[in-house]
């Protein structure tokens, strides 16, 4: 699954009222606020899915790293 995909299955099953921002970002940079919205969402799943018991990452903590990598540069 590519990177654009990934975030947009994430973003519709937990903030759908973001969507639009995934898709904006094909035809536009997005402000600073509007990627810190999708940050939030993605930090939010790293916090509840993302790390093992010892808090480390585990692989899906790692995907979810490389997306808010993504969303800096959109």
């Amino acid at each position: 699954m590519d990177k654009r995909h990934h975030l947009m299955t994430i973003i519709s099953a937990n903030a759908p009222e973001l969507e639009a921002l995934v898709v904006q970002s094909d035809s536009r940079k997005l402000t600073d606020d509007e990627r810190e919205a999708l940050r939030a969402v993605l930090s939010d799943r790293f916090c509840l899915l993302g790390v093992n018991a010892d808090f480390e990452p585990n692989a899906f903590g790692m995907e979810i790293e490389d997306l808010i990598d993504y969303v800096g540069h959109l």
